[in-house]
């Protein structure tokens, strides 16, 4: 879901990178962390985060379903 918050600020690659280098190795997918990651790549974090709890979150359980 972050990736795809990422992806609709246009910032997928970089949050797909950060994701395995600052959370995957560290096995820190807290929304906590993935916010900082986000406000470390320059995204507008209210928004990231209305994406990845909204329509991101649909988007995912479409994909699942």
């Amino acid at each position: 879901m972050a990736a795809c918050a990422a992806d609709k600020q246009g910032k997928f690659e970089g949050m797909y990178d950060d994701i395995w280098t600052k959370a995957f190795a560290k096995r820190d997918f807290k929304p906590e962390n993935m916010e900082k990651i986000a406000k470390e790549l320059g995204l507008d974090v209210a928004k990231f985060k209305a994406d990845k709890n909204g329509e991101c979150k649909k988007i995912i359980a479409k994909d699942q379903a």
